[in-house]
């Protein structure tokens, strides 16, 4: 059941010509609903054998790619930390199925230590761009 929280995935982008310094900005990708996992100690254990930390993993609906690397933006959950949402960077795509042989994908997530600008529009139920840089 996905009902923990939203979570609303960006794709990082270069947004700067070929040459100069680059600047990167978020770009909407997709958006879903998501349920808690449990991190399991091997999972655990195996970040930090290459140096890195599991601070979440969610599961989603598999509605299409999602990429390591991409930012994802949860909201509505608890233990919520930002009013605006709480960002992390995807470390592990795991595509699976559930126990009722759906699709979905698993996301190991990485709090980040900056945030990204998010620039949101209210509209006719879309979140807007989602395009914005570095804070």
């Amino acid at each position: 059941m996905m009902d923990a929280g939203h979570c609303s995935i960006y794709q990082i982008i270069n947004v700067q010509d070929p040459g100069d310094m680059p600047k990167e900005e978020l770009q909407y990708h997709t958006e879903a609903d998501f349920e808690n996992r449990n991190i399991g100690i091997t999972r655990q254990y195996a970040a930090k054998g290459v140096d890195e930390r599991v601070d979440m993993v969610i599961r989603i609906w598999d509605e299409g790619p999602v990429l390591i690397d991409m930012i994802a933006l949860l909201t509505d959950y608890d233990w919520q930390m930002d009013p605006d949402g709480d960002q992390y960077r995807i470390t592990n795509v795991q595509p699976t199925v559930n126990s009722d042989g759906l699709k979905v994908i698993d996301l190991t997530l990485q709090r980040l230590g900056e945030a990204y600008d998010i620039e949101r529009e209210t509209g006719a139920g879309e979140e807007g761009t989602g395009e914005g840089g570095r804070q």
